[in-house]
């Protein structure tokens, strides 16, 4: 390490074992800010007795603090930076989905404002401005993509101040990471350099089940968390008993969700009703969640990639438009999902909705175009050689037939070169596949999703590989 290192582990539920394991293979030069409210924990406090690279702080401190008279000459640009992105009410929307939101507020009529809310994020920010200006950290480290309000505030905060901002993200083959440095809208990959022998095995036998299974049906390829809420629905989309179980403190929830469900009903239609057209296949992402907001950034309102898409294909190509299932089997939440967003979608011309059940495979097979905002299909269609478009971050890198549209102007053209079948499907497939292989010359292995225990393996690959970033 060249220079000492500043990073702080907050918001996480580390175990005292995994740190100890972690603060172990630290050089004595690094600072870890073991970061507390109110009370300090007791594991906590016997880490930093036997640990040189640990420094508590004392979050709840910092909140007591007066801010200086001064404080908006320095938090003005950083303010402007947050209420510009449009990311922003939408991820602070996204907190006001809990139960908090239930009955009492059903009872006494209380509505949530982004007033209000406009208010709260000002306070955040200076707290968060006093915090990193009396602990300048040397980086900050996401496991996901900042998707509450908290973690969003802090990473826009940190940009506004020089800090770099890094975030883990995923690859094409599960388990296997990048490391990005991002400020607004944009991310840079770091090259924290390739993964061992060991780990490379891992990656080509993952690669070849994910290829495997994918050239074979949809029930082979589909997640395990897909197939497991499929079981425990008994392959309903819609149980009225799930619905009650799961919106009992918030009725107006669960009539939402019959809604939604009848007029989406009303709107679509069967691949055999349309199997002469041309078309092109929209899949929506489950919302709330961070693969549409903040990943889609301006597509986060998926209305608006349906819109990009429509506007750009041909007049003979009809747009077809798939709900996720998970948007029923888990929660239809009113503030991504009304009756009036199925119909503003259906009245868009030579747009359709497609039956629910309908396989995805069957459906990427038959169209001229796969279109996503992040989603795992995306992955699906490459492999099966169909022209994909991705709306917003995508954890596959640009090869023939792949379109990602944050990244590089040209879609009008890319739009008219599938339309015209300039594309070889089996050429698309294959390039594709090398993409994903190609990854793991930039990349870390991790054997858990865990956010606490992916930040760790992230934070030891920037320690033990020398990993460097701008400053």
């Amino acid at each position: 390490m060249t220079e000492p290192h500043r990073f702080f582990l907050s918001h996480l539920r580390h175990e005292p074992e995994e740190l100890r394991a972690f603060f172990a293979e630290l050089a004595p030069s690094a600072k870890v800010l073991l970061t507390y409210a109110r009370e300090l924990p007791e594991c906590y406090r016997r880490l930093e007795a036997q640990f040189e690279c640990v420094e508590l702080v004392n979050l709840f401190a910092f909140r007591e603090r007066k801010f200086a008279l001064d404080v908006w000459k320095k938090i003005e640009s950083i303010l402007e930076s947050i209420f510009t992105d449009p990311s922003t009410p939408l991820i602070w929307e996204r907190g006001k989905t809990s139960a908090k939101g239930g009955l009492l507020d059903l009872a006494i009529g209380r509505k949530q404002s982004f007033l209000k809310g406009s208010a709260e994020i000002a306070n955040e920010v200076i707290f968060f401005h006093q915090f990193f200006e009396a602990t300048k950290p040397t980086f900050l480290l996401f496991g996901f993509t900042p998707h509450s309000i908290t973690s969003w505030i802090r990473m826009k905060v940190a940009q506004q101040m020089g800090i770099p901002t890094l975030v883990i993200n995923r690859c094409g083959v599960d388990g296997f990471y990048r490391i990005a440095e991002r400020y607004e809208r944009n991310e840079k990959n770091l090259q924290i350099g390739s993964v061992n022998d060991k780990e490379a095995a891992i990656h080509e036998e993952r690669l070849n089940l994910i290829v495997k299974n994918t050239l074979s049906s949809y029930t082979e390829a589909q997640p395990d968390y897909e197939r497991i809420r499929f079981e425990q629905s008994r392959g309903d989309y819609v149980r009225l008993s799930h619905i009650v179980r799961q919106h009992w403190y918030a009725p107006g929830r669960a009539i939402n969700t019959f809604r939604c469900w009848r007029q989406l009903e009303r709107s679509s239609r069967s691949l055999n009703d349309i199997k002469n057209c041309k078309y092109a296949i929209f899949f929506l992402h489950y919302q709330p969640e961070a693969t549409s907001v903040p990943n889609g950034d301006l597509f986060g309102s998926q209305l608006n990639a349906i819109l990009a898409l429509r506007s750009t294909l041909p007049k003979d190509v009809k747009l077809l438009v798939k709900e996720h299932p998970a948007t029923f089997m888990i929660a239809c939440h009113g503030i991504a999902r009304d009756p009036e967003f199925y119909a503003r979608i259906s009245s868009l011309p030579n747009v359709e909705f497609i039956d629910i059940q309908t396989d995805n495979f069957e459906l990427i097979d038959s169209s001229i175009l796969t279109a996503t905002i992040s989603g795992t299909v995306g992955r699906e269609a490459l492999i099966r050689g169909a022209p994909t478009v991705f709306f917003g971050k995508s954890f596959l890198d640009s090869s023939q037939g792949c379109f990602n549209y944050q990244e590089s102007s040209g879609f009008r053209d890319f739009i008219q070169t599938v339309a015209n079948g300039g594309f070889s499907r089996k050429h698309i497939s294959e390039q594709a596949i090398a993409a994903m292989d190609s990854q793991r010359s930039n990349a870390f292995f991790s054997r858990t999703s865990s956010e606490n225990e992916l930040m760790l393996d992230g934070l030891r690959t920037i320690m033990h590989r020398g990993v460097s970033f701008d400053r």
